[in-house]
């Protein structure tokens, strides 16, 4: 699949600065008209063609471009920041603002999508570490997609690192700010987004459902996975008032929290709450441990003995094993209410 590049504005810088004026002798060889091609081509050094590049990665493909740079690097060059295309910026406009007048732009490419059934692309790169579409051991080798680099001085500057947002007047019915595809049959991703440490401040901020108003619910994020029947669920994580709420998108069917390998720790002062009301709290202090032997065995609460007139040695003895059951049920809840945690010292 292949999109279209501009490099016009490029070419376009170079022709407004005549001091700063395009040198073929800089590159080894002049502008050419391309072989291929009927519009602009730019050989920076080197006599690789553009095709041979393409099909190192996608043998045989077939494509057209309105213009081309080229820039091969020879073995052993030891100079910095080689680029194939570039543009360069200066701006004095001066109190342009964020949407003001005198924004400037170092590349710039503009899309129009004229039919159904079309599709285009704003920026598009491929990156292949072989000559060659086979797998070999290679080493040192690094693709990086994208960099975006920034050198501020002033802590007055706005720095927005990607933006991304429109002018949109319909709702597109699928709409994805931002997707991780696969690297190929079978083949994934590391880390689909890590913020690296010591890097930020928040690692992601999430804002609510509404741009103002009362009882707007954050905006969720979803997990996914397959259950032992092999349907996707999919659990939702949100702010909701003065909650974060976990459930499953179905409203009902969630089977619960688990925590693996930790715990859940609570501030002082808070507690598990069902239907509004706190079913359970902080330790109860206070209590001395009980000593004895816990009943944990079978235990009748309703066991009543009958007296006579006169009480007799056995009438007696069997109250008394009753109450002893009884206070031995009592310092087995104890126990149980201690190992719990519920009471303690």
């Amino acid at each position: 699949m292949r999109k279209t590049l501009l490099l016009a504005f490029a070419l376009l810088c170079q022709a407004i600065a005549p001091a700063h004026a395009f040198d073929p002798s800089r590159y080894g060889s002049p502008i050419f008209a391309s072989p291929q091609f009927d519009k602009l081509f730019v050989q920076g050094g080197g006599a690789i063609q553009p095709k041979a590049i393409y099909e190192s990665a996608f043998p045989n493909v077939a494509f057209s471009d309105t213009s081309q740079s080229v820039l091969d690097v020879a073995p052993g060059d030891q100079r910095d920041n080689l680029s194939a295309v570039a543009g360069y910026v200066r701006t004095r406009s001066g109190g342009a603002g964020f949407v003001g007048k005198g924004n400037a732009v170092a590349l710039f490419g503009n899309m129009q999508i004229a039919a159904d059934n079309s599709a285009a692309w704003g920026i598009n790169t491929l990156c292949t570490d072989n000559t060659s579409r086979v797998t070999f051991n290679g080493t040192g080798r690094i693709c990086t997609g994208a960099e975006l680099d920034f050198n501020i001085m002033s802590p007055g500057t706005q720095l927005i690192g990607v933006s991304i947002g429109g002018n949109s007047l319909a709702q597109p019915t699928n709409a994805n700010g931002f997707l991780v595809n696969s690297l190929g049959t079978g083949m994934r991703w590391g880390t689909g987004f890590w913020v690296l440490d010591g890097t930020a401040d928040r690692g992601l901020v999430l804002g609510a459902s509404a741009t103002s108003g009362t009882n707007k619910v954050g905006i969720p994020i979803w997990l996914q996975a397959f259950d032992s029947n092999g349907t996707k669920r999919t659990g939702v994580i949100r702010q909701d008032g003065g909650f974060v709420t976990m459930a499953d998108i179905t409203q009902g069917a969630w089977p619960g929290l688990k925590i693996q390998q930790g715990d859940i720790s609570l501030d002082a002062g808070h507690g598990i709450v069902v239907n509004g009301k706190t079913v359970l709290s902080g330790r109860q202090g206070g209590w001395t441990q009980g000593t004895g032997t816990p009943n944990l065995g079978g235990f009748t609460a309703d066991y009543t003995q009958t007296m006579g007139d006169t009480y007799s040695q056995a009438q007696v003895q069997v109250l008394q094993n009753q109450l002893l059951a009884t206070q031995q049920r009592v310092l087995a809840l104890e126990n149980a209410m201690r190992a719990h945690g519920l009471i303690g010292p």
